[in-house]
């Protein structure tokens, strides 16, 4: 993830076309939503719902099997192709809630209009996260996104590098989950079909 600030403009655009942020906000109110995804993503591997972004594209691409061709030929348009494919491959696993997590960062970071570009993360850590559970890596990233020692740009850094560095250690390209959450969110309806 390189731009930071160039995502979180765009993150941030989607979110408050969706209906997110019309109303004033807390910062501790969007370190809920963050904390809540990164809770969905540990229930995710908790229930073993991983990605097959391999079937993905297959789906959208070049259907093998008569089962794909005919998903495929039963969506009107690409839009609605792409979308229903992100709802059987990716949707609620895993890679998509740490990618839901760090899109939450970003729109948060726009919102506020944090300069995460210049932000260093708060403090160095090396972290073998191969040597954690999932639960005690969620909860590490947590408690250094709610340290107020730190600014907020520093925070939202942190726990976008530690994001970043914890899917990689999983084996996912969180730059193109979060890019497949980005533009699967811009079809979604008002507040992505919940009540806020």
């Amino acid at each position: 993830m390189n731009n930071y600030n160039e995502l979180r403009d765009e993150a941030f655009k989607v979110a408050t076309e969706h209906g997110f942020y019309a109303d004033k906000v807390t910062f501790d109110y969007c370190l809920a939503h963050i904390t809540t995804e990164l809770g969905e993503a540990y229930n995710a591997h908790r229930k073993g719902l991983f990605p097959d972004p391999h079937r993905m594209t297959r789906l959208c691409v070049k259907p093998k099997s008569i089962r794909d061709r005919v998903f495929r030929l039963k969506r009107k348009n690409d839009k609605e192709l792409f979308f229903d494919a992100f709802d059987r491959c990716i949707k609620d696993t895993v890679a998509d809630e740490l990618a839901d997590a760090v899109l939450c960062l970003l729109s948060t970071a726009g919102y506020f209009e944090l300069d995460i570009d210049k932000a260093e993360p708060n403090g160095s850590y090396r972290r073998f996260f191969g040597k954690w559970t999932f639960g005690d890596n969620k909860t590490a990233c947590e408690r250094n996104l709610l340290d107020k020692r730190f600014d907020r740009a520093r925070r939202i850094r942190f726990a976008i590098d530690y994001i970043c560095k914890w899917a990689t250690s999983l084996g996912y390209d969180i730059d193109m989950y979060v890019d497949l959450k980005m533009r699967y969110n811009k079809l979604r309806p008002m507040f992505n079909g919940k009540k806020y």
